[in-house]
């Protein structure tokens, strides 16, 4: 057995003093009670029983009063190792960054409510991976999966028009990408990759259809 905090066993010392003031409690109790019972009190209370009741409560308070020393000690009996897998869900959004997610036609704009419900979202998240491509004309990776929330939720703040290079909306080119990188990444004990995609724009480059269809092939499931 080890201690966290040996120190505290030196309060053990305490002990004697803890029996003894407990002792001269009782030994107190006794001789007020017998100078009350100048009506013979005593002969009609049960000497044995009020004995056997002070012993167990004194033993009870002495072993509590042990067992608080003991735990304050932090008693440890060693440890072992053991490799615990957690298979969660990878999860990549894909947030549209082009002009018109500035659009107030809810409040503030479209672009900083849907940064709010992905913040929301990762404070759902338990074990599961996450990761975040931002696209407009291209699509690039801007956190790639991890259980980092906080990390995560720092590339969320972040995001804004000015990150894209070119406008538009690539929507097939940016499945393709999070579809890549979910096959790529994801460990064996994954339990689902899917695709959250944000968007308020049309497909301009006619391959959203294909890139959809592949994914489903890879068994990555698009949430729209």
């Amino acid at each position: 057995m080890k201690f966290d905090h040996i120190e505290y066993l030196s309060l053990l010392w305490l002990l004697p003093i803890w029996i003894l003031f407990l002792y001269l409690g009782h030994r107190k109790k006794q001789l007020r009670l017998k100078n009350f019972s100048k009506f013979r009190i005593n002969e009609l209370i049960s000497q044995r029983y009020m004995k056997s009741r002070t012993l167990t409560k004194g033993l009870l308070s002495t072993l509590a009063f042990l067992c608080l020393i003991i735990s304050l000690a932090r008693p440890k009996w060693g440890f072992q190792w053991k490799e615990i897998s957690r298979g969660g869900v990878d999860i990549m959004v894909v947030l549209d960054l082009s002009t018109s997610m500035l659009a107030t036609d809810i409040s503030p704009n479209r672009l900083e409510r849907a940064k709010r419900e992905i913040i929301d979202l990762i404070g759902m998240l338990d074990g599961d991976r996450l990761g975040i491509i931002a696209f407009a004309g291209v699509a690039f990776v801007q956190c790639p999966l991890t259980t980092d929330y906080r990390l995560a939720s720092m590339f969320v703040s972040q995001l804004n028009l000015d990150l894209m290079p070119v406008q538009g909306t690539a929507l097939g080119d940016s499945i393709k990408l999070a579809v890549s990188r979910l096959t790529d990444s994801s460990p064996n004990d994954s339990q689902g990759k899917s695709i959250i995609l944000i968007t308020d724009g049309e497909d301009q480059n006619h391959n959203t259809l294909a890139a959809a269809n592949e994914a489903k092939s890879k068994g990555v499931k698009i949430f729209a």
